[in-house]
């Protein structure tokens, strides 16, 4: 009896800084984008400023829920309520961009510009797709059927999965011309897929998984129609890039537990990570660094580096697929993180803030020199200043 006692108190303290967490889902009948409705969003509170333990720098809350966000260059933010209304932040003053409620929210993505935003919503069995431009504060639905969709990293080009009898359609939509026209890319014979760009004209798509049905991973260039495989029967796989497509940051179960590894543009790998965590909490930066000359007559080199930020939860050690996909992709635990800097591809770390309870970071994005992500405590954005 004693054995079991001590085994399940092992058990329960390598979970422990996980909390159990409950939704109540309810139900709503979906707004098609262009019917406004509803009340403002309320003003922002006022920023709250805390220090990280044995940290300089410094988490800000900026005060609001977010269903989702872009974070400018020149430290302004745009955001998305959960109820549809959209925001611009900019020196502290807020506007209301969009009134338009949308409910059954599923997805909010942001193109490259923060120009445009890619909504998905009607709930997971009636979605639809619509992209609002925030300049002309106009609509443009996507067909009926579509499945999944991604923006690329460097223009205004949507690729989505369109789902067809026996087979699902990988098609493009340039937004960045007048008039958007439908170019098919190729045709995948499997349901339940997952894409994004990797790079300009890279797409890749891989199977929905979890820690018990494994996914196959492979990328197609839209150009050559070239297809290479990446991964194969991987459980837990969930996939990322930086913007070029020149790294590849996976996630995927490896003996028994979760394994979070760089790879190249070929699936070659390059280093696996010291943490455990998901791709979707993590974000490259490509940061300009200066070489001071060797001799008084010399010039100062300007060179470009590309970094990995990661929120992992405390204890990552621990973590599994099964716990960080599957109970945590649902909700039903949080995580406590912690937030790390990555050399690509040495995979050298550092840890650059030690986050105090209740932060789970989610959607991390890094503009500005500051590290922002969705609390998923409280669903609220807040960003880390990443120079004291």
């Amino acid at each position: 009896m004693k054995k079991y006692l001590i085994i399940g108190l092992i058990i329960v303290l390598g979970i422990g800084l996980f909390v159990l967490g409950y939704f109540l889902r309810k139900s709503k009948t979906p707004v098609p984008p262009g019917e406004g409705g509803g009340n403002p969003p309320p003003s922002a509170t006022t920023p709250v400023v805390t220090q990280g333990k044995d940290s300089q720098l410094k988490l800000e809350s900026l005060g609001f829920g977010v269903r989702g966000f872009f974070a400018d260059k020149d430290g302004g933010a745009t955001i998305v309520q959960p109820s549809g209304h959209i925001i611009t932040i900019k020196d502290g003053k807020n506007t209301l961009v969009s009134e338009t409620v949308i409910a059954e929210i599923t997805q909010v993505d942001f193109s490259y510009d923060g120009k445009k935003v890619l909504f998905g919503f009607g709930g997971r069995n009636n979605q639809q797709f619509s992209v609002y431009d925030i300049e002309k504060k106009s609509w443009q639905p996507l067909v009926s059927g579509v499945t999944a969709t991604a923006w690329n990293p460097n223009d205004l080009r949507v690729a989505y999965l369109l789902k067809k009898t026996g087979y699902s359609s990988i098609s493009t939509l340039d937004f960045g011309v007048s008039k958007p026209t439908a170019k098919e890319i190729s045709r995948v014979h499997a349901e339940d897929l997952e894409l994004a760009w990797f790079g300009k004209d890279e797409i890749a798509f891989w199977n929905k998984n979890n820690s018990r049905v494994p996914g196959s991973a492979w990328k197609i260039n839209i150009l050559t129609k070239k297809l290479t495989p990446l991964f194969s029967d991987k459980t837990s796989l969930s996939l990322t890039s930086d913007s070029v497509g020149a790294n590849i940051l996976a996630s995927f179960d490896k003996a028994g537990a979760l394994a979070l590894s760089l790879f190249d543009k070929q699936g070659e790998l390059l280093k696996e990570l010291v943490v455990k965590t998901l791709p979707s909490k993590c974000d490259f930066n490509i940061e300009e660094e200066i070489e001071k000359a060797v001799s008084a007559n010399g010039k100062d080199k300007t060179t470009q580096k590309t970094y990995l930020y990661c929120a992992a939860p405390k204890n990552f050690e621990v973590i599994t697929g099964e716990l960080m996909v599957d109970s945590y992709g649902k909700k039903e635990v949080f995580s406590l993180d912690n937030f790390f800097k990555f050399s690509v591809p040495s995979g050298s770390f550092s840890l650059i803030y030690e986050g105090p309870e209740g932060l789970d970071a989610s959607e991390v994005q890094v503009a500005d020199e500051k590290l922002y992500f969705i609390n998923r405590y409280d669903n609220k954005l807040y960003s880390i200043k990443l120079e004291s």
